[in-house]
């Protein structure tokens, strides 16, 4: 027995240093985990259906233009969370919490944070790297940082209303980004556009220029290759920062080039001169009397822009000087059912089909009237959207053919619509 006791003495400091270098790797686990913890690395936490997996950010695929430029990306940003199972004094947390955040509402706040029953609930998404050290310092229980990706927009305004925005989880909500949503979100191929960023902000620049010097509410411009149907340049007016989708307003907000529709006016005249030519019931050296207005239905319409001289305009010169008489009998030769045709053939009575979620419905006559006829004959008694109108009129620089407009390069969806097709002779 003493034997047994003497050699029990004699293996204790072997125990007890063993015993020491467990504490010492458990005290270090320990220690690591709080600066992990400290640092905001922090794992994800058991939570329910309705957690950060659920609603987390992740990367979406680039949106590029024609060149490879780079018009939307993901970044990575913080975001903060808590546990309130992990929380004892909700009102002290919400207190401290409001001295980084002082916008945050208190009394939201302290009840979600009291609501022992969940294990996540988020307390402010996307914060800044000040705000993350700055709720770091107060070394509050329950209360951890997310990793997330966020939709950055490096050009700013350009081309906005094109490329549209994301909402706080990463789901588009507007543009390229809602009506390719799943592919952007799916993959990390980028969505090239057929936008040429230079051209684009060309257009931009002009289009802010005369909507300053015209005291405009809005404006619209398009540039597109009449050849392809490629958009190369798409911009409404007033436009907004991407990265500031807090701040913009509904008029900056609405897409007028491809969302909003219009009377458009004089530019509907080459079209009506075109159908009367190709229908037959107009040759281009024929001439019209336009002295005298017309008169239908109780209305007279004049001329804006008299011709020059002129007794009788030739085709051209009607077209050139923008004559409303000229062009209102050459509307009533076609009579109602072939300018509509005629219409229907450049897709104007319908919804533009480009990728675009806010592409403007056009506005028809309820009945072709003998005056409705003559309005639409020079752009007016018809709504269509700026988008709509520029591909109509890019037939004329595609000797007669129409291809509908596009604003994607790659695995373009509409493909099998993109046909082109005669529309008027060359």
């Amino acid at each position: 027995m003493k034997a047994q006791v003497l050699e029990d003495e004699r293996h204790s400091p072997m125990r007890s240093r063993i015993v020491a270098a467990v504490l010492s790797v458990g005290f270090c686990a320990v220690s690591a985990k709080g600066a992990f913890v400290a640092l905001g690395n922090v794992p994800d936490l058991p939570v329910s259906a309705s957690s950060s997996a659920d609603a987390k950010q992740t990367k979406r695929a680039d949106i590029v233009d024609r060149n490879g430029e780079r018009l939307a990306t993901s970044i990575s940003v913080y975001s903060l969370f808590a546990d309130p199972s992990a929380i004892w004094d909700a009102a002290e947390i919400t207190n401290e919490l409001l001295t980084v955040f002082p916008d945050l509402n208190r009394d939201r706040l302290e009840a979600r944070l009291s609501n022992r029953d969940r294990r996540f609930v988020w307390i402010k998404r996307e914060i800044t790297p000040a705000e993350r050290q700055a709720v770091f310092a107060l070394g509050l229980e329950g209360v951890g940082f997310e990793e997330e990706a966020k939709r950055f927009y490096p050009q700013k305004s350009l081309a906005a209303h094109a490329i549209g925005f994301t909402d706080v989880d990463g789901r588009g909500l507007a543009g390229i980004e809602y009506s390719q949503n799943s592919k952007l979100s799916t993959s990390l191929e980028p969505v090239r556009l057929t936008i040429d960023a230079s051209v684009q902000y060309s257009l931009e620049a002009e289009l802010a220029s005369m909507a300053a010097i015209k005291n405009a509410k809005g404006g619209a411009g398009v540039v597109m290759d009449g050849e392809t149907g490629e958009i190369l340049a798409m911009a409404s007016w007033p436009a907004f920062d991407l990265n500031q989708r807090q701040d913009f307003t509904e008029n900056e907000y609405l897409d007028r080039a491809s969302g909003a529709v219009y009377e458009l006016g004089s530019v509907f005249k080459p079209l009506t001169v075109a159908a009367g030519l190709d229908y037959g019931l107009l040759t281009p050296r024929e001439t019209i009397d336009v002295r005298a207005p017309v008169e239908i239905a109780g209305e007279v319409i004049r001329d804006d822009h008299p011709v020059p001289n002129g007794r009788f305009a030739s085709v051209t010169s009607i077209v050139a000087h923008s004559s409303n008489i000229g062009t209102v009998e050459i509307g009533l030769r076609l009579g109602a059912e072939r300018l509509e045709n005629f219409l229907t053939t450049l897709s104007l009575t319908e919804r533009p089909a480009v990728e675009l979620p806010a592409s403007g419905r056009p506005l028809l006559p309820k009945e072709w009237s003998p005056l409705t006829q003559a309005t639409v004959s020079f752009g007016h008694g018809i709504s269509v959207s700026p988008i709509a109108f520029a591909a109509a009129f890019s037939s004329f620089a595609n000797d007669g053919t129409f291809i509908p407009p596009t604003i994607l390069i790659d695995d373009d969806p509409l493909a099998e619509v993109r046909e082109p097709r005669r529309v008027m002779s060359t």
